[in-house]
Formats: C-alpha cells, structure tokens, sequence
C-alpha cells in the first residue's frame, strides 16, 4: 500500500513539472510573441522608413496569453500594415487611436507572411510621440528599451510631446 502511494505521488508530480514546462515554452508575457516577436527579431535599422497616412482599422491579434496591436494604414503608396507590440504595451502608453486617425509612424519594413509589414517604433498623433521601440529596435517593455528600466521603471513607454 506505501508503495502504491509513493508511485501515485510521484506520478502526480512528474506529470506537473511536464505541464509546468510545456506552459512556459510559449509566455508571451515578455514581448515573445510568436509572429510579432518574429517583427521585432526582424527589426533592421536599415529598413527603418517614415510613413504618414489615416488608420483603416485597429485589431488585435491573439498570440498565447496577449493580443499583438496592428494597425492597417492607408498611405499614399497603399496600405502598410503595422505592429505595435503587445496589447499590454499599447495600453500603457495611454494612446487613444480609433479608425479614421491621421499618424505618422517609424519603424523598420520587415517581411511578413506574403508581404511587408513595419514593426513600429514611434507613433506620432498630433503633436504627442509615443515610443514602442528604441533606436535598435529594441522594445521598450522587453526592459532593454529604455536603459534597462524596464516596466518596473519610469523610462517605461515613455511618451514625449
């Protein structure tokens, strides 16, 4: 019977180290989206374009736990979809975009599924700059993005005016 027991009890916890471990293969918590972090590893600071248009629609894309921001922009050389970040990310910045918004946006021209897309660094809405990304592309809630301050810092998501 002891044994029986000993056998049951070490089951129980191999089977929830294996679950423990599968669920933290894909944490998106950090910025580690699955085709948004692929934008983000694909940040090029030779790519990095300018782009002013009006936003035809905002959706958020569900990767893991958090939603990707994306933007489709209608620009005078067509329509540019970009990515902000992480759900989290955008809504810490405070920024109120709706559909019909006049941006200008920074950020690098990466490839993405059959297309372009651009990981945004810096949008503009008025005269109010808000900040996804450093210079390097580096985002600013990966804690790498704003002198290491992280989301814990005041640097987090700065927004200039």
């Amino acid at each position: 019977m002891k044994s029986l027991i000993i056998s049951a009890f070490l089951v129980l916890l191999l089977s929830t180290t294996i679950v423990s471990a599968q669920w933290g293969r894909g944490n998106c918590r950090r910025g580690n989206m699955q085709n948004a972090a692929n934008i983000s590893r694909n940040y090029d600071v030779q790519t990095v374009k300018t782009i002013s248009g009006e936003i035809r629609e905002i959706t958020y894309n569900q990767h893991g736990r958090t939603s990707g921001v994306h933007l489709a922009v209608i620009t005078e050389d067509g329509e540019m979809e970009a990515h902000l970040g992480p759900d989290y990310a955008y809504e810490k910045q405070n920024i109120n975009l709706k559909q019909g918004d006049k941006v200008t946006l920074t950020g690098s021209i990466v490839d993405y599924n059959d297309g372009k897309a651009m990981s945004v660094a810096v949008v503009k809405l008025n005269d109010k700059e808000y900040i996804f990304r450093n210079e390097n592309g580096v985002p600013v809630w990966s804690g790498n993005g704003s002198k290491g301050r992280g989301a814990r810092g005041k640097g987090w998501g700065n927004r200039r005016i």
